[in-house]
């Protein structure tokens, strides 16, 4: 990744896994210019190849105009034991990220993350969607009539 600004000639971590085991993948999208949504992913148990996604990192990059030193930070959501990330897409506006989950029951569920905490659930889907693909706005509840 190259970043521009001071400290764009500057080779820099912008996040170091847990351990050996992990890795951000398959899935990535930006925040506006600054922030990146990646899945935290490990290799699934069994004979079968596949990914566990099991959690999503925001990573907030550090602005064009600040020192060379300064670190990009990061803030994590793991999901419980039995559930695991399936999509997300991040919102135009910014503000938020809708997930695609599983469920303790097997199903799926949409949800809203702001970046920190816990995902808010929305709603729950149908067992055979589990992609998003386009999210202009995800409309905050508190500001809603």
């Amino acid at each position: 990744m190259t970043l521009t600004g001071r400290g764009a000639s500057t080779i820099r971590t912008v996040y170091e896994s847990e351990n050996r085991f992990e890795f951000l993948a398959p899935n990535l999208g930006w925040l506006g210019e600054d922030r990146l949504l990646l899945a935290r992913s490990r290799f699934a148990a069994g004979d079968v190849f596949g990914l566990d996604r099991f959690g999503v990192v925001q990573v907030q990059l550090p602005a064009a105009d600040a020192p060379g030193s300064e670190p990009p930070t990061s803030t994590s959501y793991l999901f419980p034991t039995q559930q695991e990330l399936k999509d997300f897409a991040t919102c135009a506006d910014g503000d938020y990220t809708l997930l695609v989950s599983t469920r303790n029951d097997g199903g799926l569920e949409l949800s809203r993350w702001a970046g920190s905490g816990e995902p808010e659930p929305l709603f729950v889907l149908p067992a055979n969607l589990s992609r998003t693909f386009v999210c202009w706005q995800a409309p905050d509840p508190v500001a809603a009539p």
